[in-house]
């Protein structure tokens, strides 16, 4: 059984992720992490009622990433477009060299 099978807040369906703050608090760096990869700029994660799942969306570009402490057998624990695309809005790098054509 996966953790929330054996979470009691879960079986009485009470659960607010308050119990599981170390497992999420791990997933939702990493995730942050390998969102920052490709440029993006998760906001918060919030909470998929009824779920074991939160989830983010950048904030530039509106990709979401989502997390789960109990995924299904042979499932990720974090999937999401934001994880896989790079932000279009994301890169600021901007080249200051002078455009030699311009008089």
């Amino acid at each position: 059984m996966g953790p929330c099978q054996d979470c009691v807040a879960s079986l009485l369906g009470v659960c607010r992720g308050d119990f599981c703050q170390a497992e999420r608090t791990a997933l939702v760096e990493r995730a942050e992490r390998a969102a920052a990869q490709l440029d993006h700029d998760l906001g918060a994660f919030d909470k998929v009622d009824g779920q074991p799942r939160w989830r983010s969306e950048c904030r530039n570009c509106g990709l979401v990433v989502a997390i789960s402490i109990d995924p299904e057998p042979g499932q990720p624990a974090m999937w999401g477009k934001a994880l896989s695309a790079g932000c279009p809005r994301g890169s600021t790098e901007v080249d200051h060299r002078p455009d030699e054509a311009a008089p």
